[in-house]
């Protein structure tokens, strides 16, 4: 669900910007996009991620989704690349703790391609 939200957010930004800002403007905020993304990605793997996972999708998308909402009150590039920053900084946060719990449980069986996945 998070990867569609991103997607939508990262199409969307391009004529938000450029509606109220030149082309200049706009790569500057997605450069700080991509900053964001990178750090968020060095931060995840040097840390190894939250320890507790759950707790750590919740909160990454907590902030995430006060991020996306603080983008849409008032159209200011420096607003919105400061948003775009953290919320691609917490999207690394988000997946890989998502990926780890979904993986946490599941066992490898004989079988090529198979697993058995249980409490």
């Amino acid at each position: 669900m998070l990867n569609l939200v991103l997607a939508i957010v990262t199409v969307l930004v391009t004529p938000m910007v450029l509606s109220f800002a030149t082309a200049e403007v706009l790569g500057r905020v997605l450069a700080s996009a991509g900053t964001g993304l990178v750090a968020g990605s060095v931060l995840m793997t040097v840390t190894g991620g939250p320890r507790r996972r759950i707790r750590g999708v919740l909160a990454s998308g907590l902030v995430f989704a006060v991020a996306m909402a603080a983008m849409g009150l008032r159209p200011s590039a420096p607003l919105i690349a400061g948003a775009l920053f953290v919320i691609m900084l917490a999207a690394p946060f988000v997946n890989g703790a998502a990926r780890r719990s979904g993986r946490a449980r599941c066992r490898p069986t004989s079988r090529a391609g198979s697993s058995r996945c249980g409490g």
